[in-house]
């Protein structure tokens, strides 16, 4: 099996496309020893692998979701939600909306 995580990711979903499940989550628990980033793709990747759900979009929809969260909790200024907001992070554009309806930040 091979040691770099990438490769591991790689080699898991080509076993997963071929039917093999089982060497596909070996793989993919192989390579979840990184840290950070890598760890919660790997992460997103097996629960899917196992849960029998896994796809590109599956795939593609949670780790936009964990980053939406993962970003949304460093904002700090009414600045930095309304940039996040533009560029599509959901809970940046319901805490702006929420700020509009209860005034906050300015908004009147």
């Amino acid at each position: 099996m091979p040691d770099d995580w990438e490769s591991n990711i790689f080699t898991g979903t080509f076993y997963y496309a071929l039917g093999d499940k089982d060497e596909a989550i070996n793989c993919i628990e192989y390579g979840n020893i990184a840290s950070g980033l890598e760890k919660d793709i790997s992460g997103v990747m097996l629960a899917q692998m196992k849960s029998g759900k896994f796809s590109a979009d599956n795939v593609a929809s949670e780790l936009k979701f964990l980053f939406n969260k993962r970003e949304f909790a460093a904002l700090k200024t009414i600045e930095e939600i309304k940039a996040a907001a533009e560029r599509g992070n959901t809970d940046a554009q319901n805490r702006l909306g929420y700020m509009y309806f209860l005034g906050e930040g300015g908004f009147a």
